[in-house]
């Protein structure tokens, strides 16, 4: 199975969505932080570059792509899901917030893959995973070397494709690429 992680686009800072809240009379919860128009502009160019990314990997079958439940997460796996075709699928997971060990996430979808449901809507060989720093980066550390650190980051809007095998057993993994934003730009060029 491919395991994609995919950092979200430019969100709004968090000193601005304060400022924000405070005019409009809202309560400033960092849950709620959207992204910014230029990063819906960005992360629409990398999700189709992600897309010509898949094809390299020769998948059939659009992925099933998991979100955080955060805002900015959640508009991210959004505009990934449109460009992918697969709009109205995006599965929402609190094991992908911020500061969740990653072998919940790995419990999670264990389930999810080996529940009744993957005959129904999965059967297919590649989840994307939208989520947040440093929490990606260390759920990366975990699937290729077993140990829980953050040594491999991810840029906002950048992705890196694991391979995991059936047992989905932390430090078996393999990386099959990192791409940052820019680089995913570039794909859809």
């Amino acid at each position: 199975m491919n395991l994609i992680y995919l950092r979200h686009a430019i969100a709004m800072e968090r000193e601005e969505f304060a400022t924000y809240c405070l005019k409009k009379g809202i309560e400033s919860d960092d849950e709620h932080r959207p992204l910014t128009k230029m990063g819906v502009r960005r992360m629409s160019q990398a999700a189709h570059g992600l897309n010509k990314a898949l094809g390299s990997l020769n998948i059939a079958s659009a992925p099933l792509i998991v979100s955080s439940p955060l805002k900015r997460a959640r508009q991210t796996a959004d505009i990934a899901a449109q460009t992918m075709q697969r709009e109205g699928r995006v599965v929402l997971c609190d094991a992908l917030k911020p500061g969740v060990e990653p072998e919940v996430f790995r419990n999670w979808l264990y389930d999810l893959l080996h529940s009744g449901a993957r005959r129904r809507i999965l059967n297919q060989q590649t989840i994307v995973a939208v989520g947040h720093e440093p929490s990606l980066s260390r759920h990366v550390t975990w699937w290729l070397t077993g140990e829980v650190k953050s040594k491999f980051p991810v840029k906002k809007g950048g992705a890196i494709c694991l391979e995991i095998g059936n047992a989905m057993a932390p430090g078996q993994g393999r990386m099959m690429w990192a791409l940052p934003p820019w680089a995913l730009r570039a794909l859809d060029d």
